[in-house]
């Protein structure tokens, strides 16, 4: 949780258990009790793009707001762990929402998939 009356938590999409890192593009905003009911388990697969959403989103307002250095050190993040190219971590407009999307997808569907067979439940899907 961010704070003592934050309005949601700081999740890992995919089970920080799994992939054992804190990388901005792996971390969502979530219902504290949707979070608790969560737990371990792996997301469907029907949340990808809109976590790539909220995440091209948050770029757009991270890249207006911060400076260059700290930008460029979370975009490090995107263009290592998604393999995601610079121009399009800085892309505006549908078409870069939807290759955005597509990056995401070519990365997450694949950990996903790893991490069930190594035993993760799921998919969640919230009812």
């Amino acid at each position: 949780m961010l704070g003592k009356h934050a309005p949601f938590d700081l999740d890992h999409f995919v089970p920080w258990s799994f992939l054992v890192h804190d990388e901005f593009w792996n971390l969502i905003p979530a219902d504290p009790t949707v979070n608790s009911m969560k737990r371990q388990q792996l997301p469907h697969r029907i949340y990808v793009s809109l976590v790539a959403a909220t995440h091209f989103q948050a770029l757009g307002v991270l890249r207006r707001e911060l400076k260059s250095r700290p930008f460029d050190h979370l975009a490090d993040g995107y263009m290592l762990g998604l393999n995601i190219d610079r121009d399009l971590i800085t892309a505006t407009g549908p078409a870069a929402r939807a290759a955005f999307t597509s990056a995401f997808e070519k990365t997450l569907f694949p950990l996903l998939d790893l991490a069930h067979a190594h035993g993760f439940q799921g998919p969640w899907l919230h009812s």
